[in-house]
């Protein structure tokens, strides 16, 4: 069986890096307060979340 590509109709147009962002964003909250349980900083815990996201973004290009 043929994989679809990640930009065709069939996936809504979005490709790896949308894929990426969207679920990031949907997972921001559960993600931020993990993080702030364990830092107890908004500001760490920005800073944290902030690092993650460039660093796993990075690993998706």
């Amino acid at each position: 069986m043929a994989a679809i590509p990640d930009d065709s109709p069939a996936t809504g147009g979005a490709g790896p890096e949308q894929d990426a962002t969207r679920l990031f964003v949907d997972h921001r909250e559960l993600l931020f307060s993990v993080v702030y349980n364990m830092l107890g900083s908004v500001a760490d815990t920005e800073d944290v979340l902030q690092e993650t996201w460039l660093s796993w973004a990075g690993k998706n290009r």
